[in-house]
């Protein structure tokens, strides 16, 4: 299994509502946050479609999903600062 490692908060978000599930807890190194996906030729297809503003996705679905995404973030970063985190 091949593993696709995305640092873009949006991009992960966008994904989660897609239905691609994460393989893996996210990982914070140094300043910047890792989302693991399984990689398929699906998910390449979804993250050019992205960055090509080509995407599609239900509003309130994508809202929610990147309020989550910067939560999980500002709480990674927090448990950092504090000692907690990787």
């Amino acid at each position: 299994m091949s593993t696709r490692n995305v640092t873009e908060a949006t991009l992960a978000a966008y994904l989660k509502v897609k239905g691609f599930k994460e393989i893996a807890q996210p990982k914070l190194f140094k300043n910047s946050v890792t989302f693991f996906f399984e990689d398929s030729p699906q998910l390449t297809k979804e993250i050019e479609a992205f960055f090509g503003h080509e995407t599609l996705a239900e509003p309130l679905a994508m809202a929610e999903s990147i309020r989550l995404t910067k939560s999980l973030i500002v709480d990674m970063r927090r448990n950092q600062k504090s000692g907690g985190g990787e």
